[in-house]
């Protein structure tokens, strides 16, 4: 379900901050990594990516409701807030290089 921007970002200012990664940020992480698990949970994918030296963050996927690891640059495109995607980047990968906790 499409939200609008506005919608987007209180959503966004709800999001829970993650210890290693940087504030969440809406879009989506552009490419996949060999690890193609679906997590229920975000503590769950946190994990995961916090063990797995190929991945840069985690992409929650709202039309399956899970978050998958991924491997690339994040993707900010106005379709992908809309509808709601949110990712994670580890700290070293993100833009502030800053850990919010």
């Amino acid at each position: 379900m499409a939200v609008t921007v506005q919608q987007a970002q209180q959503n966004l200012a709800k999001l829970p901050k993650l210890k290693g990664f940087g504030a969440p940020f809406g879009g989506f992480i552009e490419d996949n990594i060999e690890d193609k698990t679906l997590y229920n949970t975000l503590a769950e994918a946190a994990c995961a990516a916090l063990m797995d030296d190929t991945c840069t963050g985690i992409t929650y996927m709202p039309r399956s409701d899970r978050y998958r690891l991924r491997g690339g640059a994040l993707n900010q495109r106005m379709g992908s807030i809309v509808n709601n995607d949110h990712s994670y980047l580890k700290i070293q990968f993100h833009p502030r290089q800053t850990d919010d906790l």
